[in-house]
């Protein structure tokens, strides 16, 4: 609180998150790019071109949707924690100002109980209370709404994580068949050498 100010000064809102949606939206573009990639691979592939090229094709784009998910993945773990990190930082903020107000309801009910304390200066200090009762409860308020959008962020991250398992899951099952695939060719030369 600045000194002789009646509220809290300080803001208690979650920053950069606008950079963190913004690395978001970027790499789900780049995501987009890669879905129509493997659709116009499959689709060129079809039945003019053998079945290991197309599985290799089909490894490329998975590799490089794979590694645009992790950064997905990265950035909004990156985001959490820092959000976590502020969130933790205003609740210590929220406490400080919790106890300033506590102190000057104490000062106050000291001020009204004493007989030389003026009438002037116990309005000042009910000014200087409600400033701050105010201020705490803008305080709260702002601490709910940072605990959601922090929920809701981790509520992506756990959906981004997801949509990566499944991506590593496609890998290993389409490096499966290209292995099988190969072992079908090597077999099919040694009968016709």
């Amino acid at each position: 609180m600045a000194k002789g100010s009646n509220t809290f000064g300080g803001t208690l809102k979650l920053q950069g998150q606008k950079e963190y949606r913004e690395a978001i939206k970027s790499i789900n573009s780049d995501l987009k790019v890669m879905a129509s990639e493997m659709k116009k691979e499959v689709a060129q592939f079809g039945n003019n071109q053998s079945r290991t090229e197309a599985l290799t094709a089909k490894q490329k784009v998975l590799s490089e949707q794979y590694d645009a998910q992790k950064g997905k993945v990265d950035a909004y773990r990156a985001a959490v924690e820092k959000l976590q990190r502020e969130q933790s930082e205003c609740g210590f903020q929220v406490q400080k100002l919790s106890y300033a107000y506590e102190d000057a309801k104490s000062q106050l009910d000291t001020m009204k109980k004493s007989t030389s304390s003026t009438s002037e200066e116990i309005e000042k200090q009910e000014n200087r209370v409600h400033g701050l009762e105010v201020g705490l409860e803008k305080a709260n308020n702002q601490y709910n709404a940072n605990e959601r959008s922090i929920n809701e962020w981790k509520t992506n991250l756990n959906k981004a994580e997801a949509e990566l398992y499944k991506l590593n899951n496609e890998l290993e099952e389409n490096e499966k068949q290209i292995r099988e695939q190969f072992a079908r060719m090597k077999t099919a030369k040694l009968k016709y050498d």
